[in-house]
């Protein structure tokens, strides 16, 4: 049988998810494939997602919300909200609080994320509150979870597992993106609205995953939790890693850290960062 292909397109985790699958196997194979991929993407963004009031993270903040200074308030969690919650705790220590998944009232005062929970007059805490082992999260302050910066990266890695290892794939959540043929390959990176705001360059890891403010026009998308003030970022952010979940989570580290300490962590995880603006590439690593 000679090569396959299949390409697919479906609105998820508030993007467009596009899939290419490329193998020796019938038409009706790969699209079997496909389906048991965005059935597993799904299964997650039901998990994971701010914006569904029926998701895991919805009900698990629901009750985080009433811990308080004097009362612990323990919960049990999926394997998935613990993988995502135990990384980003881990980057909430090595950026000394500058990656905190408790930034969600800072991004619903924004408009940035819908008002489903009564925040108004409440001593909200953050990460420092918060503490996890074996699937049981605690909390001993208030707090509100949004992994807005790391779930759609997490999303695309377990997808990504789905897929048997004959199979060549391309996996991109509207810019974050897994492919296990990507040496030698070109990637086109935005660094602003208009659609001809793109540039090409190698790929330099399997995974890849870009941040920018181009769709925010008048304020910026990211904002310091620990100065709660909005960073402003021209052009965009690109991070090569060999799991989107570290490239998702380093853009917005790479924007919101000074630029020595984020090095320092870009070291440590071995990712590649690359800078992209009007003028072209800068502080390739």
């Amino acid at each position: 049988m000679s090569l396959n292909t299949l390409q697919r397109c479906r609105p998820l985790l508030g993007t467009f998810v596009e899939l290419d699958l490329c193998a020796e196997l019938s038409d009706a194979e790969l699209l079997d494939y496909s389906e048991n991929i965005y059935t597993e993407i799904e299964r997650l963004q039901n998990l994971l997602s701010f914006h569904d009031l029926s998701s895991e993270l919805t009900q698990v903040n629901q009750q985080l919300l009433t811990a308080s200074l004097s009362q612990t308030v323990s919960v049990v969690i999926s394997n998935e909200f613990s993988e995502t919650l135990d990384f980003s705790l881990s980057l909430w220590r090595q950026s000394h609080g500058v990656f905190d998944v408790t930034i969600a009232p800072e991004l619903i005062r924004c408009k940035q994320l819908p008002t489903h929970f009564e925040l108004d007059n409440k001593v909200l805490g953050n990460s420092s509150h918060l503490s996890l082992a074996n699937n049981i999260l605690s909390a001993s302050a208030p707090v509100c979870i949004d992994l807005g910066g790391i779930a759609k990266g997490y999303v695309v890695d377990k997808a990504r597992s789905c897929i048997p290892k004959q199979l060549a794939y391309c996996v991109n959540a509207g810019g974050d993106l897994a492919t296990n043929q990507w040496q030698n390959n070109l990637v086109s990176l935005k660094y602003a609205a208009r659609s001809s705001a793109v540039k090409t360059h190698r790929m330099l890891d399997a995974c890849l995953a870009t941040s920018g403010n181009y769709y925010r026009a008048g304020h910026s998308a990211f904002i310091s939790p620990v100065t709660k003030k909005q960073v402003k970022v021209a052009g965009s952010v690109s991070v090569f890693a060999n799991s989107v979940m570290t490239a998702d989570a380093l853009t917005k580290l790479a924007i919101l850290l000074p630029r020595k300490h984020y090095q320092l962590i870009e070291k440590l995880l071995n990712v590649k960062t690359v800078r992209l603006n009007r003028f072209g590439f800068s502080n390739l690593h």
